[in-house]
């Protein structure tokens, strides 16, 4: 999904809580053109996949003997 799309899909579930009236995920999907699992989703609350992931290196467990070899002149 587009930005613009983001925003105007939160605009109108924001309203539908507002109104306590139940989204119809189907009606929402083919105005936006989306599966009505992905409109389902981001009505739960999905905010899209984490620009940045916290994945270590397969080399941090050698850390030290790298350094250490390295530091020899």
């Amino acid at each position: 999904m587009d930005e613009s799309q983001k925003v105007s899909l939160q605009a109108e579930f924001r309203i539908m809580d507002y109104t306590n009236t139940k989204p119809n995920y189907a009606e929402l999907a083919r105005k936006y053109k989306k599966d009505y699992r992905t409109i389902k989703k981001y009505h739960e609350g999905y905010e899209g996949k984490p620009r940045t992931r916290s994945k270590p290196s397969r080399l941090d467990i050698y850390r030290e003997v790298i350094e250490e070899k390295l530091s020899i002149p």
